[in-house]
């Protein structure tokens, strides 16, 4: 049987919460805006490159999630990144894990390629 597990939002979203909260990703960090409300829709990341590059991101879970992927937006930078619009809006169609998003994954996963992305140096010119 090769069908995919529907998660129950609720328990999508602690899962995510479980593992922002381990640290265990050198140079990432994410979680809702407001610890008081675990379920709410919007989180904030950042992911460290070195001192002078920072990257912000907004993360609005929609009601579609955890079928379908959250939406990532570059929040702190005009800075042209290859698979970020111009809007700041992270490109489903660039990244592996928005493209090819399942129930089961992860936030984590899309931050780690983002970074690595980022890490190569991957910038518009």
């Amino acid at each position: 049987m090769d069908e995919e597990i529907e998660w129950p939002r609720e328990i999508k979203v602690i899962e995510e919460l479980d593992e922002s909260q381990k640290g265990e990703y050198k140079g990432i960090s994410w979680g809702p805006d407001n610890i008081d409300k675990i379920d709410t829709c919007h989180w904030n990341a950042m992911i460290i490159i070195d001192k002078s590059h920072i990257y912000v991101f907004s993360i609005i879970m929609k009601t579609t999630y955890p079928k379908y992927p959250p939406e990532f937006y570059l929040t702190n930078t005009k800075t042209s990144v290859k698979g970020i619009k111009k809007s700041g809006l992270v490109d489903v169609d660039y990244y592996d894990s928005l493209k090819n998003w399942k129930s089961a994954s992860c936030i984590k996963d899309v931050l780690l390629e983002i970074k690595c992305s980022l890490t190569k140096g991957h910038r518009k010119h």
